[in-house]
């Protein structure tokens, strides 16, 4: 059953916001992924968490001055990007592939209709091809957001696990969120200070904090009747059973051969 917090226990929490564990964990699994998968110089590197376990893996490992040695014939960008990215070309043909196939399961045929005319509108297809590929590279913890401008009209948020605080499962489910707390924008105030502003959105309504002089402000609380939260993890499968919100990279399971 989902959470739903009054706007009281919301501005509460919100005061003590941090990322959760689960959220900070998932941080260091996409560095791991990154280091491998994009063309880093030495500079960008010595600033992963991902880069950092590899060094530390290697003192454990070799003596002090075969280490020092070692170290001395890296190059940057690391080599193994060139075999990763000729992988996550091979990956990606999957999204061009003659006859690739998206397909949704409805209720019936009028909800059917209505449904594909506004994927239509919002460019699904096209949202899919273009985000998948990052996400199947080094994102994999990316959330989709289903959210409306000021004229009511849907369209699609996408949302990193660098940007998210919290984002709880449903008991019993890999997909279905309890609710979703993401760093939402920020802007300029009158004063020309910087307000940031999070989001928070449950299976009943989009609400929208800002955080102004050190104090909380719900300034939307828009409800809607979607039936559960509207965002879900923009892959399905997990990438163990012992962690929901870590989801499945190509790469996940031979991170150890990479080092």
């Amino acid at each position: 059953m989902a959470t739903i917090l009054s706007d009281e226990q919301l501005l509460k929490k919100i005061k003590g916001t941090g990322a959760s564990s689960l959220v900070t964990e998932g941080l260091i699994y996409e560095s791991q992924l990154k280091v491998y998968t994009e063309a880093l110089n030495y500079e960008e590197l010595r600033n992963e968490v991902g880069f950092k376990d590899i060094l530390q893996t290697m003192r454990g490992r070799l003596h002090k001055d075969k280490y020092d040695s070692t170290l001395k014939y890296f190059t940057f960008p690391l080599p193994i990007v060139n075999e990763t990215r000729d992988i996550s070309g091979d990956l990606n043909r999957v999204f061009y592939a003659r006859n690739a196939n998206f397909k949704n399961t409805y209720s019936n045929k009028q909800v059917e209709a209505a449904a594909e005319e506004l994927f239509k509108q919002m460019g699904i297809s096209n949202y899919i091809h273009e985000t998948g590929k990052e996400v199947l590279k080094n994102k994999p913890n990316t959330f989709v957001v289903l959210d409306k401008d000021l004229k009511g009209r849907t369209y699609i948020v996408t949302v990193y696990n660098e940007s998210i605080i919290e984002a709880p499962f449903v008991d019993g489910s890999k997909t279905e969120l309890q609710y979703i707390q993401f760093k939402h924008s920020e802007y300029l105030d009158d004063s020309g200070k910087a307000v940031q502003r999070i989001a928070h959105y449950d299976s009943e309504s989009y609400r929208v904090i800002d955080v102004i002089n050190g104090a909380n402000v719900i300034t939307i609380n828009n409800a809607h009747s979607l039936g559960s939260c509207p965002a879900r993890p923009f892959l399905k499968d997990c990438r163990n059973n012992k962690n929901p919100f870590d989801r499945y990279s190509p790469f996940a399971p031979v991170l150890a051969i990479l080092t």
